[in-house]
């Protein structure tokens, strides 16, 4: 305890999202996606969910800014949120990705409560290149980590190119995605275990790769598959 004091003291932790430090946060009341096991089961400490590290890269304050984004999204992408988001995937900034973790987990866990293993949308590796790294990557590895699963990468892969999706609708992302996403040798492997999975996406826009992603692992014979995203785009 003393020693997490002192590093609070030597190197306060900044809100992603308003910029204050943590230990000044203000406390309203208990953020959905606050960590019971920061907070415990009674009630919500500010304190504890600022701490460097453990449940959160946003302040209580600025967490509860962020509403709930819909069935296959953790929260809408906008606040907060979005400038974490687009720190992390656009900006290099993917250490950003455990800590979204941890701050959505409890929220992971109440929707998914019975996956053994994650694994992610797959991308493009000139876009990976570009960026310096994958935030759906990297968040699906952390949030395995965090809720005790086995992430498992690359079960589905890209087959051939297709031009930047961010300015075009649903049919014409899901002509784009059709018959590009394929599972590979390493989700055989998996298939006969019969474990329930989890796909996992940084920003759901109009889903398509998702699907695309989850049609792959069930042609490849996977009968428990779920999915979901960090935010959902409005």
């Amino acid at each position: 305890m003393y020693v997490r004091h002192l590093l609070r003291y030597l190197a306060p932790t900044v809100c992603g999202g308003c910029g204050v430090e943590m230990q000044d946060a203000p406390e309203p009341r208990r953020p959905e996606a606050c960590a019971p096991e920061a907070c415990g089961p009674d009630a919500c400490k500010p304190e504890a969910c600022a701490l460097p590290g453990e449940a959160s890269a946003l302040c209580s304050a600025c967490l509860t800014l962020t509403e709930a984004g819909g069935p296959a999204a953790l929260y809408a992408y906008e606040g907060p949120l979005r400038d974490l988001v687009t720190r992390a995937k656009f900006r290099g900034e993917l250490e950003l990705a455990g800590r979204l973790a941890r701050m959505t987990a409890s929220e992971v866990r109440r929707r998914f409560p019975h996956t053994a293993l994650v694994t992610t949308v797959p991308s493009e590796a000139r876009r990976i290149r570009e960026r310096g790294g994958s935030l759906s990557d990297c968040f699906a590895r952390a949030t395995a980590k965090t809720c005790g699963w086995r992430f498992v990468p690359r079960l589905v892969a890209l087959r051939g190119s297709a031009p930047p999706q961010r300015d075009l609708d649903r049919e014409a992302r899901m002509h784009a995605t059709a018959g590009r996403f394929l599972a590979t040798r390493r989700a055989l492997r998996w298939r006969d275990k019969h474990l329930p999975i989890l796909v996992c996406d940084d920003v759901r826009t109009t889903g398509a790769s998702l699907a695309a992603t989850v049609a792959a692992l069930h042609d490849a014979g996977f009968s428990r598959v779920e999915s979901c995203a960090i935010a959902q785009s409005l």
